[in-house]
């Protein structure tokens, strides 16, 4: 009878490996925010957007409190000619209806006119953690500036 035992016990520890990796796969998979393909889709579309130039359309990627208060034309008249090359996405946390996401990008800057100075950056590597926000069924981006400044320098304009 021992021996009957032992030989069943290699298909035993197989059967449970299989369903410890069953339950384990369906836990995972119930536990991940369901919103997150949405996010991943919207972020995507963000640096598209920011890579084709399209400042326009990108606009409508920020959240409604920064729209509410900075007009289309007034972003896109201040935003400086900066070239977007590439992105790459890290690992994103989504916290209740906050999301961190961490990322690079290359970009370079042509030479322009800031301020009567003339500038140009060669392409370069940025690393970046962007706040997006889940508002009415979707994400949208935090607007922040990396420079410590609020928009409100950035848009002279402000408030409208």
């Amino acid at each position: 009878m021992k021996h009957s035992m032992l030989k069943k016990l290699p298909t035993l520890l197989s059967l449970l490996f299989m369903l410890f990796f069953l339950v384990a796969s369906v836990f995972a998979a119930e536990t991940q925010d369901p919103r997150m393909a949405r996010l991943v889709e919207r972020v995507n579309q963000h640096w598209d957007e920011k890579i084709r130039g399209d400042m326009g359309e990108n606009y409508k990627s920020y959240d409604p409190f920064f729209r509410a208060r900075v007009k289309k034309v007034v972003y896109e008249a201040n935003m400086i000619d900066i070239k977007y090359i590439s992105y790459t996405l890290g690992e994103i946390k989504i916290t209740e209806n906050i999301a961190k996401v961490p990322g690079q990008t290359v970009f370079e800057i042509p030479e322009t006119m800031i301020l009567g100075q003339k500038i140009s950056v060669p392409p370069r590597t940025d690393t970046w953690e962007d706040d997006w926000i889940w508002i009415d069924d979707d994400w949208y981006k935090v607007f922040k500036l990396n420079l410590n400044m609020t928009y409100i320098l950035l848009f002279p304009s402000f408030p409208p």
